[in-house]
């Protein structure tokens, strides 16, 4: 079952107006597609350098497994959030 556009567009949608999930486009693909960047913090407080976890993602369309796991990945950072 492949990871579409779409399926992509739903997960962002579910999380965009969680308090502590800020979504950006940083460019777009050679088609015209936006490519966002999904910024989760755990801090209120974004000022304070921290460490961080990079994760990339959807970078080949026909990685689908990487896809599904990328938003089970989001999902799992924000479950135990309250305001999800």
């Amino acid at each position: 079952m492949p990871y579409d556009l779409n399926d992509l567009k739903k997960m962002l949608e579910a999380i965009k107006n969680h308090p502590k999930v800020t979504v950006t486009t940083i460019g777009s693909t050679i088609m015209g597609k936006s490519i966002p960047m999904i910024n989760i913090s755990m801090d209120s407080d974004n000022r304070v350098p921290k460490k961080a976890i990079v994760i990339l993602g959807r970078q080949h369309p026909g990685e689908t497994p990487g896809s599904y796991i990328g938003e089970e990945m989001v999902f799992e950072f924000l479950k135990n959030s309250k305001e999800m």
